[in-house]
């Protein structure tokens, strides 16, 4: 019961912090500067325990949550999306200035881009400062506020002085707000004017008239203050609607009428043309593949066939060698040899199975040479279908020449001597036929080995094609993760930098810190000391 009543009465908050609404440009100085203002964000336990009051409910707890993580991821989307039209206007101008460089307009084109950039960091500049200086109105307006409510509570002190209040009660209601304001954290002008009043009722050195005046004229500066503030929030706000008046962004149609969109577009329709062709490409050597293994699966059947045959023909051997040896048999051996001791029995089985061996050695032999006469047979069977064809090719040249001949002869003015030249003439003939026959075969078969050698090669100079392209893809790729190490290495060297300084930065904060809280500690001491001296006065 008692854990129930503490949640209905209390209520607990979880703050998140923000690195911005994503308008800052992602530069080195607004990346510190966001570090800076996520470091000096206020310490707390989390989650923090409140009073529940009419805004501190748990259903409000879970709104200002969901809105604090809505405006986070709002920043970084908005931050994200700043990046990416930033790398975009860069990618621009980078193209731009690689067409034009050539005309003498590239370096026109970065100096309008980067003129470009400077405003809109200005303009982001500008756009932090009116932030910090909202932020100072905010504080000048609380401090405002502060002075009032003390100057109000002096006004009411001395009313009670002169109405005739004891100035005991007086010292213990000013004592009761003191401890109220260290508890609300009232700012340094605020204890600087409660002390001032203290000591004002304890002593009296000066007037109450003065002290108003001091106030007012406090009051009047920081009104002065307030109002050029609030001036120069308007000049920068008004700067601001300028600079975003004179950026212009390109319409799709200027976007269209670009030389950088003609180019992309042609490149393109060039890519679809040779992505075409590689299909065309692709599929002729499916096809060829295709062929290829048919052919090379009917060369291993003919293989298989013809190596069934060896092995039909070196069974039929084999099975003839037996049955040599049976007719040979140790029985009959020992039937010649009848009346030998074991010894000569034992020589006569030796003799017998090195006979056997020599067999077949002469038989794996005879079968070599089989088959190699095989293949001579079939070599001289392909050499004599050739030599049949240029004989039937020789011989109808030679009636050729014999009906010449004959035509020759049976014309009367021909003479013995004319006749003679003729069969001369076709002997040389036959001659050079046959000469260019042999030549015709010898280049036949040169022509069949050049045409296997170039298959072999046209076989590596694709294999060697295919790994130059792997090589290419496998460069490429470590260049591109080269590339990615070294942005990498750069981001953590700037991280790194953007580390220590931002440690220096806390560094010199917590150092001012502690020089302000050894300050306000000494005047907290001399507060003390002066309301101690006087209470002995107010006892005297």
């Amino acid at each position: 019961m008692a854990d129930e009543s503490k949640k209905s009465k209390y209520s607990y908050r979880i703050e998140t912090p923000s690195s911005g609404d994503g308008s800052n440009i992602e530069t080195v100085s607004a990346v510190l500067g966001d570090l800076h203002s996520l470091a000096r964000l206020p310490s707390a336990e989390y989650p923090t325990l409140v009073n529940s009051g009419p805004e501190d409910t748990e259903d409000a707890y879970y709104i200002r949550l969901n809105n604090a993580i809505q405006v986070l991821s709002d920043g970084l989307s908005k931050r994200a999306q700043r990046l990416t039209e930033a790398i975009q206007k860069v990618c621009r101008v980078a193209m731009a200035s690689w067409e034009k460089s050539s005309k003498g307009r590239g370096i026109a084109a970065v100096a309008a881009f980067d003129e470009s950039m400077l405003k809109e960091a200005d303009f982001l500049n500008l756009k932090e400062k009116i932030k910090k200086l909202k932020r100072k109105v905010a504080d000048l307006s609380a401090a405002r506020d502060e002075t009032n409510k003390l100057s109000h509570r002096i006004h009411r002190k001395l009313e009670k002085l002169a109405a005739g209040t004891p100035i005991r009660e007086v010292l213990k209601e000013v004592e009761e707000g003191l401890g109220a304001c260290g508890n609300d954290n009232v700012s340094d002008d605020g204890s600087d004017g409660a002390s001032a009043s203290s000591q004002a009722t304890s002593k009296n050195p000066v007037s109450d008239n003065a002290i108003i005046k001091e106030l007012e004229a406090v009051l009047e500066c920081r009104e002065q203050k307030i109002n050029e503030l609030l001036q120069l929030q308007d000049e920068n706000e008004f700067k601001i609607t300028k600079l975003v008046s004179e950026r212009k962004t390109p319409s799709e149609k200027e976007i269209k009428k670009s030389d950088v969109y003609k180019k992309l577009s042609l490149k393109l329709s060039s890519a679809h043309k040779a992505q075409k062709v590689a299909d065309v490409e692709l599929v002729t050597i499916t096809q060829r593949l295709a062929t290829a293994r048919g052919e090379i699966l009917l060369l291993h059947k003919k293989l298989e066939d013809q190596r069934e045959k060896y092995e039909r023909r070196w069974r039929d051997l084999v099975q003839l060698s037996e049955s040599r040896g049976v007719r040979e048999s140790p029985e009959r051996i020992r039937s010649g040899a009848g009346g030998l001791n074991g010894d000569k029995k034992n020589t006569n089985l030796d003799n017998y199975y090195d006979k056997k061996d020599e067999k077949i050695v002469e038989l794996e032999h005879k079968l070599r040479q089989a088959l190699g006469g095989a293949r001579h047979t079939e070599t001289y069977r392909t050499a004599l279908e050739e030599a049949r064809l240029l004989s039937e090719a020789l011989e109808g040249e030679v009636e050729d020449l014999k009906r010449k001949l004959t035509l020759s002869t049976q014309s009367p003015t021909g003479g013995a001597g004319r006749q003679e030249r003729p069969m001369d003439n076709l002997l040389r003939e036959n001659s050079s036929l046959r000469q260019l026959a042999r030549a015709n075969s010898r280049l036949l078969k040169q022509g069949a080995q050049k045409e296997e050698v170039n298959v072999a090669s046209l076989s590596e100079i694709m294999k060697l094609k295919q790994q130059e392209e792997l090589q290419s893809q496998e460069i490429a790729a470590l260049k591109k993760r080269a590339k990615e190490a070294e942005q990498i290495s750069l981001a953590a060297r700037m991280a790194s930098n953007a580390r220590a300084r931002l440690e220096e930065e806390i560094l010199k904060e917590k150092r001012e810190f502690e020089d302000q809280i050894t300050l306000l500690r000494e005047e907290c001491v001399k507060a003390s000391s002066d309301k101690e001296e006087g209470e002995r006065i107010c006892e005297k």
